[in-house]
């Protein structure tokens, strides 16, 4: 929401906040949530290549726990991010 609202830098550190409490667990899904919102914090603030990679992080997460959902949803994704990477 921050982000939205135009606060980024406040969006980011929170994201990163939230994907490094969220990296100390086993739950893995929580964590690839937690890297998909810092994605599109950094997707927001024009950083494609870091939100493309926490993207690409949270799909590995989705599949080594089998949540398809999340997986295809990650997947659908990614193309947009891959787009905007510099060449």
């Amino acid at each position: 929401m921050l982000a939205r609202q135009g606060d980024l830098e406040q969006a980011e550190r929170l994201a990163r906040e939230g994907a490094c409490v969220a990296a100390r667990t086993d739950f893995l899904v929580w964590r690839g949530e937690a890297l998909l919102d810092l994605a599109e914090v950094l997707r927001l603030s024009g950083d494609s290549l870091g939100s493309s990679s926490s993207a690409e992080e949270a799909l590995q997460l989705f599949d080594a726990k089998g949540h398809v959902v999340l997986r295809d949803r990650t997947r659908a994704l990614l193309p947009e991010a891959v787009e905007l990477r510099p060449a």
